[in-house]
């Protein structure tokens, strides 16, 4: 894992723990299918995309590929861990270099 990638994800982690979230994983994964954060937040788990981009343009920064991995990631850890319960994706963006948060999106419908 890259410096800048590692900066990302730690930022992101501070970010999703000021607003409440308890991290459960970082970097949990199997073959190529990973997920950069799983969290807990009013007992529904998160799984959690983290991104950096240039720009702070609106195009959208998980893309289908990514969201499939990401949905197939996801049950395979609830598989994993006997986990019944509910869940939902999301993703963090932040600002290159200085890994900024500049977008947090919850819920996103895969």
């Amino acid at each position: 894992m890259t410096p800048n990638r590692n900066n990302a994800e730690r930022a992101a982690k501070i970010y999703l723990e000021m607003r409440g979230y308890k991290i459960l994983e970082l970097n949990w994964g199997l073959s190529r299918n990973r997920i950069d954060v799983i969290a807990e937040k009013n007992e529904k788990v998160s799984f959690i995309e983290v991104n950096q981009r240039d720009d702070t343009t609106e195009l959208p920064i998980l893309t289908k590929s990514k969201a499939d991995k990401l949905k197939m990631a996801g049950e395979a850890w609830a598989d994993q861990n006997k986990y019944s319960g509910d869940y939902t994706y999301c993703s963090v963006e932040l600002s290159k270099p200085d890994s900024a948060v500049i977008g947090f999106n919850e819920d996103i419908l895969i």
